[in-house]
Order: C-alpha cells, then structure tokens, then sequence
C-alpha cells in the first residue's frame, strides 16, 4: 500500500532553500566569498532532499505523545552515562 504524499509545493522548495542557505552561512561565518559555490551547493542540497525524502504529514498529536517519552529516556540517559 502506497501512502500518499501532498504535493511538493514552492514553499516546501522555499523553506528547505532558507533553511540550507542558513546553514551554509552559519559554516561559511558570513563570508560573502563564499557564495559563489554555496549557491550551486544549495541548488543541489535543495533537490536531494525534496527527492530523497518528501515531505509527509506532521501528527502533532503523536509528536505531543512522544515528548514525555523522549524527555524521560534521555533524562535516564544522562544519569546512566554520569
């Protein structure tokens, strides 16, 4: 059974481009030289992960239920290693 994913839209190409460019500006410390290939880096990163991983619903519900879990195992975590 094959799920069905929205459409990829240009705000899902919009965000990931925002998100990638500020990604490389923060590993590029802002340098405005290095742009030349950050553009052709974003252009492909912006690809891959729009066509290796599109984008699915988001079940707050399910995110709201695993919070606690999470909070708890990595609470426990940290005591384990401490």
């Amino acid at each position: 059974m094959k799920r069905k994913y929205r459409e990829i839209g240009w705000s899902i190409v919009a965000t990931h481009g925002l998100l990638f460019s500020l990604l490389w500006w923060t590993l590029s410390n802002g340098n405005v030289k290095s742009w030349w290939i950050g553009v052709l880096a974003l252009v492909f990163a912006v690809v891959a992960s729009v066509v290796l991983l599109p984008p699915v619903p988001l079940v707050w519900r399910e995110r709201l239920k695993f919070t606690p879990f999470f909070v708890r195992r990595s609470l426990q975590s940290g005591v384990d290693v401490a």
